[in-house]
């Protein structure tokens, strides 16, 4: 449990000592935001005899603000336009009242704001900064003493960020389930009080430690590389956003805003049905799913649809690499978690290796990996596949994996773990493949020798590629290879976060090979 005490704030009255006495009552009552607080004031003379058509003016933190005059009694109440409180809690640091009339000597007679000791308000959330393994629900109980506080509202905030909001219940415990399946779980948590405006402090911060997160099984995976998206535009020291046209799609990826956006804690890759232009020419080479009878060699590429893709500046070997995301749907649509090597030794295309973390096609609408109608795919073809790709020929191991839920519709997290053993591929942290290091090989062509390397190619450094576009092989069965009118833009690919691991066993371990040591089950 992580527990916070609060200090609560009473007023203390500052009496006069020139008659008339004036006295400010505020009782016990307990401004709330959203709730005006009624300050009661009476006049009496020296003798306590009610001074009726007095003039009382109200004066806070220094300003006047509003004048009443006592009824028959003596008697006059004012309202304030925000809680009463510490300023620096959105209330006011002191109230005066003061006697006006022209035949009546006073002083101001002061509210001041003071700690109270006696009451503390504590939120205890649960886990605590000494947890160290999957969280997926958080709980705050707020308790004024020993009395639950039900009803209130209580913010989490993670990383920064508006995680959500929530009442608490009859034992005053609000519980806040996270959209991210979270792995030892987030850098800083922050457990928020709203509407309390006497408190002097009304959070509590929770914070685990990224180094000792253990997560998946091992306290060996350390991250040394992330991406939460809590800015508002994508972080250039980490991403590159392409332009580019490429042939095998029909769409064109764009860095616009239309396209790549970051908000509300999230990475969004769009694709959309419009018509654009590219910078780039066709060459007449190359693979090409889709018509281009109107092109000719040296023509710019001019799509009907955009796309968004991300490339990472930096470069990794070995290693766990995580996606949690949604994924977009519609007939037509293609999107991709893969990598890729910048410059291989090996060549380029397979022999140079392709590492695809999870892609597929026309989630939603009964695709499977190569876009055909498949009745053993649950809920209209909900699979993503996992691919392998090496040497010459084209070798592709591969897998599908078929989610009971629409990946669409909700996050999974996506992610591989590569060593010098293996290439191993997780959906939400269940293993579907395994590719061993004695299937591995690279063949730059088919009139030169294998490379000798029993580790190639998947013993460079690798950079991360995130896109959702529309075509390549999402369209082969599809009449004339085109978009249906029926898929919906735009299409979206919402990425909550991308983490990178490295495996660091402790000192004095021995391990087979680089990067080995902590592999998930």
């Amino acid at each position: 449990m992580a527990t916070f005490l609060a200090r609560a704030y009473v007023p203390t009255i500052d009496m006069a000592g020139i008659e008339p006495v004036v006295t400010v009552d505020v009782g016990d009552r307990r401004p709330t935001v959203g709730h005006p607080t009624g300050i009661a004031v009476a006049v009496t003379d020296v003798d306590g005899i009610p001074l009726p058509g007095a003039r009382l003016e109200l004066v806070v933190d220094g300003e006047l603000r509003d004048i009443a005059i006592a009824d028959g009694d003596g008697r006059a109440t004012f309202t304030l336009d925000r809680p009463t409180g510490p300023a620096n809690e959105g209330g006011y640091d002191s109230i005066q009242v003061q006697v006006a009339t022209t035949d009546v000597v006073s002083r101001p007679t002061g509210v001041f704001w003071q700690p109270d000791e006696s009451r503390r308000i504590t939120i205890s959330v649960s886990p605590d900064s000494s947890h160290s393994g999957k969280v997926r629900t958080i709980t705050a109980q707020v308790v004024d003493g020993n009395t639950p506080m039900a009803g209130r509202t209580v913010e989490l905030h993670i990383d920064g960020t508006l995680a959500g909001r929530a009442p608490t219940d009859d034992d005053g415990t609000a519980t806040f389930t996270l959209r991210k399946q979270v792995h030892g779980p987030f850098d800083l948590a922050k457990v928020v009080l709203v509407g309390d405006r006497s408190v002097a402090s009304n959070e509590v911060l929770i914070s685990w430690p990224l180094s000792t997160r253990g997560v998946h099984g091992s306290n060996d995976w350390e991250i040394v590389w992330r991406d939460e998206f809590g800015g508002t535009s994508l972080d250039a020291s980490k991403w590159r956003a392409i332009n580019n046209c490429p042939p095998v799609y029909l769409a064109c990826d764009t860095d616009r805003p239309e396209n790549v956006e970051v908000s509300d804690g999230l990475l969004r890759l769009r694709s959309l049905r419009e018509p654009y232009a590219g910078t780039n020419k066709w060459t007449g080479s190359g693979s090409q799913f889709g018509p281009l009878t109107s092109f000719t060699e040296g023509d710019f590429l001019q799509r009907d649809f955009t796309a968004g893709r991300v490339d990472s500046t930096r470069d990794f070997t070995y290693g766990r690499y995580e996606l949690l995301g949604k994924l977009p749907q519609g007939h037509g649509t293609f999107f991709a978690f893969w990598m890729r090597p910048r410059n291989s030794e090996y060549g380029n295309d397979a022999a140079g290796g392709e590492i695809d973390i999870a892609e597929g096609a026309n989630i939603g609408r009964g695709g499977n990996r190569r876009g055909q109608i498949d009745a053993q795919l649950p809920g209209d073809g909900w699979g993503v596949h996992h691919v392998v790709h090496m040497g010459y020929p084209f070798t592709n191991p591969f897998t599908l994996t078929n989610l009971p839920v629409n990946p669409a519709e909700s996050f999974h997290l996506y992610a591989v773990e590569w060593d010098t053993a293996s290439i191993r591929f997780y959906v939400d942290d269940e293993r579907v493949l395994t590719v061993p290091q004695s299937d591995w090989f690279s063949h730059p062509r088919d009139d030169e020798e294998p490379v000798e390397n029993p580790y190639a190619p998947f013993d460079q450094p690798f950079f991360i590629v995130i896109n959702n576009t529309i075509g390549n092989w999402a369209l082969e069965t599809w009449p004339g290879n085109q978009v249906p009118d029926t898929t919906v833009f735009p299409a979206e690919f919402v990425v909550d976060y991308i983490r990178v691991y490295e495996c660091r066993p402790p000192a004095g371990t021995s391990v087979p090979g680089p990067g080995q040591g902590c592999e998930t089950p």
